[in-house]
């Protein structure tokens, strides 16, 4: 069938271990030019395995990972489950960061090491967790976004990419789709019922 068609994937163990619902991922992300991509499926039903094979269908060679600390070892592990390849995870504010496809480091550190990361020419970066970043005036926010600035992929990762208001979604929005919502308070507005005041 026509959607068969589309969902079709190279013969290999990473592709071939997904759930139907889990194979869309990586043909929608592949829209040409710069490619994002919000996975928002609850916890447990395979968000890195889908990320992961994003990547590899796109064919990304250089990728950032960035996810809370308790994770890392966790994404370390899937990538050489089903991949067969290598990780690197970054610890500490230095050191140097070994030229890996793919390099792992924690939102808590992320400020700390911008200037060692924008040297590195990441063409993908996945944020695990995206909702960590939805305050704009925190450090590992500020650092998300100017890391994400002219990257060829974006994927995003969270079972609640809005925790509790729609306004939390804004930064995140922001990044993948930029210009989408010129400004704050125009989101604020129209999702938000945010009206301006004296105060």
């Amino acid at each position: 069938s026509a959607v068969e068609t589309e969902l079709e994937l190279p013969d290999m163990p990473i592709f071939n271990s997904m759930r139907p619902y889990q194979r869309i991922a990586p043909v929608m992300y592949r829209t040409g030019g710069r490619d994002r991509i919000l996975i928002a499926d609850e916890m447990g039903l395979g968000k890195s395995l889908q990320a992961l094979g994003c990547v590899h269908f796109a064919g990304h060679e250089r990728v950032l990972i960035v996810c809370p600390a308790i994770v890392k070892h966790n994404w370390a592990n899937e990538i050489t489950k089903w991949l067969q390849t290598s990780s690197f995870i970054i610890n500490g504010w230095s050191g140097d960061i070994e030229e890996t496809r793919f390099n792992i480091i924690n939102y808590d550190i992320l400020s700390k090491r911008l200037d060692h990361l924008m040297a590195i020419d990441y063409d993908c970066i996945i944020f695990d967790e995206i909702h960590r970043i939805k305050n704009p005036k925190a450090a590992s926010t500020k650092a998300a976004l100017q890391l994400a600035k002219g990257k060829q992929g974006i994927i995003a990762l969270s079972g609640t990419p809005i925790t509790n208001r729609p306004i939390e979604f804004f930064t995140s929005l922001n990044m993948m789709l930029p210009g989408t919502f010129p400004n704050y308070f125009t989101y604020a507005k129209r999702y938000c019922n945010a009206r301006k005041t004296d105060f």
